[in-house]
């Protein structure tokens, strides 16, 4: 039976069956189908066309099966299924490339300060002008762990309008002389990027401050220093606060028991200056763990609790004195790797 001729049955009111013609357009159209292509060269499956296309959906037990089963359109000639799966790849990959290149670079979106605050606009652009200086040209060596740990604390502390406690950073190397030397260098560079370049923000304190005079108790020499600093009335060239900020070199060499200042400084609930920056240095000498490749965190962390003043402290107080004291200002440990292969520290220049 050709398929133009092809009955509906229908139910009338009165329950006679009445016989009623396919449409010929439909007729047409199904032939049509039945044809192959003219410019495909490849052989696609039909679907057979024999079935009834309008049966009578208000018949008992009929289900639909879609409204359009009209067979797919060929491929064009010369595209097989392989090729159209590569081209198909080959969109997503330039689409996911051109959603890279639009998304915000990380460094972006971790130096931009939620706020409305001017201050905390202003120091996050001028902080991440002088890390991104810093990392691209002057101190090659450095991991990118340590440049993310920098600017994750920096931004942290830039941004909050409410700090609790201030940025402590913990930078180690080993005790050579390149170590120190780059030590000495990156502490500054990085005050100064706190600092917006002023020299007036940043203090340094380190052994010969902490040096017995007669008739002056040296604690409290040392903390009438400590104090000047971090209450200097600091501004900066765009006429903005700027941070205090504190460099204590070489932590190592302060006599004990001078670094347990540091305790109240760097504690978050009982700081006068939550708003300072505060950058101790700290130089771990070769014999320790000398079987060690390089020198990590945990190491530093060691060489404090276990090494570090202990002629001077009883082993019973070391827990509750010098462990608390290392917590609060590893809070940041950075090891430093020496510059000295780099040709780097050439321009470094030191204040005498």
């Amino acid at each position: 039976v050709e398929p133009h001729q092809i009955l509906k049955r229908a139910v009338t009111p009165e329950g006679q069956t009445k016989n009623t013609t396919r449409l010929p357009d439909m007729a047409n159209a199904t032939e049509n189908r039945s044809k192959p292509s003219p410019s495909s060269d490849v052989d696609v499956p039909r679907v057979a066309t024999g079935a009834p296309e309008a049966a009578d959906v208000s018949a008992p037990g009929h289900q639909r099966t879609g409204a359009d089963d009209r067979d797919p359109a060929p491929l064009p000639a010369g595209f097989t299924p392989l090729r159209w799966t590569v081209l198909v790849a080959l969109g997503c990959l330039m689409a996911i490339g051109a959603w890279s290149y639009a998304t915000p670079d990380a460094a972006d979106v971790a130096f931009t300060c939620s706020g409305q605050d001017a201050y905390s606009r202003s120091s996050a652009a001028s902080f991440r002008q002088h890390v991104e200086q810093m990392e691209s040209s002057e101190f090659p060596m450095q991991t990118s762990l340590t440049w993310k740990s920098i600017v994750g604390r920096g931004r942290h502390h830039l941004c909050d309008v409410e700090r609790q406690r201030p940025a402590v950073f913990l930078l180690a190397a080993r005790g050579s002389a390149g170590g120190k030397r780059t030590l000495q260098c990156l502490a500054r560079r990085l005050a100064a990027a706190f600092t917006n370049g002023d020299g007036d923000s940043v203090g340094v304190l380190g052994a010969s401050d902490a040096v017995a005079e007669r008739g002056v108790d040296v604690e409290e020499k040392v903390y009438r220093k400590v104090n000047g600093i971090l209450h200097r009335d600091h501004s900066t060239t765009a006429r903005l606060p700027a941070p205090p900020v504190l460099i204590i070199e070489h932590i190592e060499d302060l006599p004990y028991p001078v670094p347990l200042l540091f305790f109240s400084y760097c504690d978050s609930s009982h700081t006068e200056h939550p708003q300072a920056v505060l950058i101790f240095t700290l130089s771990v000498p070769a014999d320790f763990s000398p079987l060690a490749a390089k020198l990590d965190e945990g190491m530093v962390v060691e060489y404090m609790s276990s090494v570090l003043w202990t002629e001077d402290l009883h082993p019973e107080y070391r827990q509750g004195t010098v462990d608390a004291l290392v917590t609060r200002i590893s809070d940041v440990t950075l090891v430093i790797e020496s510059e000295e292969n780099s040709g780097q520290l050439e321009n470094c220049q030191l204040p005498p």
